[in-house]
């Protein structure tokens, strides 16, 4: 038995088309434009507020944090690097708060992507990591029978 084959991720980031790119078809993903992948998909949240009020609130957020780092931020779009925990590794945090619905549609990514006999490491750890960063924001959480956005 040899030792799991770790590969760091290349998939595309940031907005094409007014959108997040959707999860690839490996690796630990999860994002609000994956519908058609149930298992990567995570439902939206909405925020308070205005999109400008949303960004400098989660900037506020990441700049407190000592495992989050802001990557990019350009208007209604912010990158966040993730390192620490459970994860083993970085993990890219993508947000797109939509001006006109209060939306936050959201894109976790893993760059390390373990595969132990071809099985990829769990999102469990992405879902949890995503879970306390909106609980923390004060952010709902959308229902996931809401049709993608």
């Amino acid at each position: 038995m040899g030792s799991p084959a770790i590969a760091e991720s290349t998939a595309a980031k940031g907005v094409s088309k007014g959108r997040l790119f959707p999860c690839p078809q490996n690796g630990a993903c999860l994002s609000s434009s994956s519908s058609n992948q149930p298992s990567k998909y995570i439902a939206p949240w909405r925020y308070e507020g205005t999109s400008d009020e949303a960004a400098t609130k989660l900037l506020d957020y990441a700049n407190k944090s000592s495992s989050l780092m802001v990557v990019a931020h350009d208007g209604d779009y912010v990158w966040l690097a993730y390192e620490g925990g459970a994860l083993k590794g970085k993990v890219d945090l993508e947000f797109k708060l939509r001006k006109d619905d209060q939306i936050v549609t959201l894109r976790a990514a893993s760059r390390r992507s373990t595969q132990v006999y071809a099985f990829s490491a769990p999102s469990a750890d992405l879902k949890a990591l995503l879970t306390g960063i909106r609980q923390d924001l004060g952010w709902e959480d959308l229902d996931k029978d809401l049709q993608e956005i």
